[in-house]
């Protein structure tokens, strides 16, 4: 793990940019996040790295996971904008943290599952699938249950049905 650098406290969330963040989630007393800023197409884009903030002392630790599969290497700015996430949802449970993304490069069409464990990427599957259509789910005892629905062919008819049903457990 690179910790990237410490803010001593946070002061006010607005200078601080939480709005550029994802959805939370929690380890004991550290909630964390992840963080995305603007890419060369003017969207927002997820970097790789992950805010932690101290809920007790309120302190403030960037870090990025080893291996991340989406950040610029060699200049090549435009390559890591189409593979970093343009959607990306999360799960985390017993010290795993579950990821559900589609990029750029993959939009509409496919969305890839990933673990961060110990501070490191890792890459699970693809899912043939749209984005919307993908729903995740962690059991206590680490099974990954997918859920893939149908995609809706009229609005008129806004009546699920499941294509898909995936059961995961990682070692």
């Amino acid at each position: 793990m690179d910790v990237l650098f410490n803010r001593p406290k946070i002061d006010d969330f607005q200078t601080l940019g939480i709005a550029p963040y994802t959805q939370p989630w929690q380890e004991g007393k550290i909630i964390s996040s992840f963080e995305r800023v603007p890419n060369v197409f003017g969207r927002l884009a997820y970097t790789g790295r992950i805010l932690n903030i101290d809920i007790e002392t309120k302190k403030i630790v960037y870090t990025r996971p080893q291996s991340c599969p989406f950040q610029a290497k060699n200049d090549r700015e435009i390559y890591a904008a189409l593979k970093a996430p343009r959607l990306m949802k999360q799960i985390y449970r017993n010290g795993r943290l579950w990821i559900i993304a589609e990029s750029m490069a993959h939009l509409g069409v496919a969305v890839s599952i990933w673990t961060i464990v110990n501070q490191k990427w890792q890459y699970v599957m693809e899912i043939r699938a749209n984005y919307r259509d993908v729903t995740m789910d962690v059991t206590e005892n680490d099974m990954a249950v997918i859920l893939i629905k149908e995609p809706l062919l009229d609005d008129l008819y806004p009546q699920v049905q499941v294509k898909s049903l995936l059961m995961l457990r990682l070692g």
